[in-house]
């Protein structure tokens, strides 16, 4: 199915595979975004927007068409971004959020050391003492892993896990969703 406005970019879902499907339904109401960037590009540059299209292998035609489609639109949304150490950035953010708050990230912290890692997830369960807040991620996480997400195997073609954490009260409960490949070309939903 399609969600969203239809006048907007189409960027195709994974392919699934295994017998689970994720529901698709509206999407949630958003409150506010904010982007965090160590070096965020900026969109509206031509030159910025050709460097991100080139990282894409040359013989995906039809993906990088949807992505020179995707970026051309983003240009055209207000986001707030901020550059530099998401983690410097992130606790005066959660502060400053409405409720609910959700924390997403994709195929970023596989680039990042253990000790970030650790460090986003302590940063997380301390600020869930005040307020809930949840965490949807599509990525390697090795250094705060949970064993919810079970072993790493890097030799599966599906490594990135998908899933989502829910910090309370200094707590938090993590649900393994699925997991897909590195480009993101096929995905097994496992709830």
């Amino acid at each position: 199915g399609r969600f969203g406005d239809a006048g907007r970019p189409l960027v195709e879902a994974p392919i699934w595979v295994g017998a689970r499907r994720p529901k698709v339904g509206p999407p949630p109401r958003v409150g506010a975004r904010v982007g965090l960037d160590l070096n965020p590009i900026d969109v509206s540059d031509p030159t910025e927007r050709r460097w991100v299209e080139a990282l894409a292998p040359p013989d995906w035609k039809v993906q990088r068409a949807q992505l020179a489609a995707a970026l051309h639109y983003r240009a055209t949304i207000p986001l707030r971004t901020i550059a530099g150490d998401a983690m410097a950035s992130l606790p005066s953010l959660i502060a400053e959020m409405p409720t609910p708050l959700l924390v997403m990230h994709t195929y970023c912290l596989y680039q990042w050391p253990a000790a970030a890692q650790i460090a986003l997830n302590e940063t997380l369960l301390k600020a869930s003492a005040a307020r809930v807040i949840h965490r949807l991620g599509i990525d390697i996480v090795s250094g705060w892993r949970p064993i919810e997400l079970g072993a790493f195997d890097p030799a599966s073609s599906r490594m990135f896990d998908i899933f989502l954490t829910r910090y309370e009260s200094g707590t938090a409960h993590t649900q393994m969703l699925g997991r897909c490949d590195p480009w993101g070309e096929s995905a097994e939903w496992l709830v």
